[in-house]
């Protein structure tokens, strides 16, 4: 596709069947590349440049936050629709996110997670945020940590992390150098999250296929029975979509007759994402 409109920019995020970008001058804009609608967003401070992005739910939604995660990994920005001005504020109590730079952060019913250094667990609570926003409390923009998901063992190996919201569960992904088998799956029910998260690991993923991408990741029931327990790549090879299967527990290539247990050997397009393609009824004139 042609995208004239993409030019210069860069693909942060995607869900909804929307894209979320931003480009040097600061600016940010979701795009509809089906119906080919742009909805301008505040620009954020110019000290503050964004790498990392995510949106709660589509744009049109009276709910809709955004939120940003700067290059050097040291601050992070939210903003929700209606308002003029992002709030910047700076990471504490000793996180690391710089450095994953294939995890995007998940925003899910008032609450952001993201996967940080070895698959430690942040949180982030937005509806607490939202309750001390007029009383300029500090420790309501604090993030709460968590052990890492993955076995210490295999902190070493770790290459690509992912997190994405399946039937209520949050799903952490988690591709291996090396290492036999390459990925990790484990889920979180977030119906009862308690002072201490379980993850529990899976197996397999059943009836359902997972699309991974540092700009997004979804999941979709299968409806062809041998796409099911597959994750599908941002990599390609020789132009040939990677995919891992759960059932071999090897990488797969399209139209290829070739597999590997260990390293896709393949490449991830600069500035490309995975997006969900849906349709919609919105006025172009509409204003975030």
């Amino acid at each position: 596709m042609h995208i004239p409109e993409l030019r210069g920019a860069s693909i942060r995020f995607s869900k909804y069947g929307w894209l979320l970008l931003s480009r040097k001058d600061c600016s940010i804009f979701f795009f509809h590349p089906f119906n080919r609608i742009k909805i301008e967003l505040p620009r954020y401070p110019k000290e503050d440049a964004f790498q990392i992005m995510c949106f709660t739910s589509p744009p049109d939604s009276i709910d809709c936050f955004v939120f940003g995660i700067t290059f050097n990994g040291a601050k992070f920005g939210i903003i929700r629709r209606g308002e003029v001005y992002w709030t910047i504020r700076e990471f504490i109590q000793g996180f690391e996110p710089y450095g994953i730079s294939s995890c995007s952060p998940l925003l899910y019913k008032g609450r952001c997670y993201w996967l940080g250094h070895a698959g430690r667990v942040g949180v982030f609570d937005l509806q607490k945020y939202m309750r001390a926003l007029d009383t300029n409390n500090e420790y309501s923009c604090r993030w709460a940590y968590h052990s890492s998901i993955l076995p210490e063992k295999l902190h070493d190996s770790l290459h690509r992390s992912y997190l994405l919201e399946s039937a209520g569960k949050l799903l952490a992904v988690f591709e291996l150098h090396d290492n036999e088998p390459s990925f990790f799956i484990f889920s979180l029910n977030l119906s009862s999250i308690g002072p201490k998260m379980k993850w529990h690991p899976m197996r397999n993923m059943g009836n359902k296929l997972l699309y991974v991408s540092s700009g997004g990741s979804f999941s979709e029931l299968a409806v062809i029975k041998g796409m099911r327990n597959m994750i599908y790549m941002p990599t390609v090879q020789d132009n040939s979509n990677v995919f891992y299967s759960f059932r071999t527990k090897k990488y797969h290539y399209f139209c290829k007759d070739h597999s590997c247990r260990t390293s896709s050997h393949g490449e991830e397009p600069i500035n490309c994402t995975w997006i969900n393609p849906m349709r919609i009824d919105l006025d172009e004139a509409f204003e975030w």
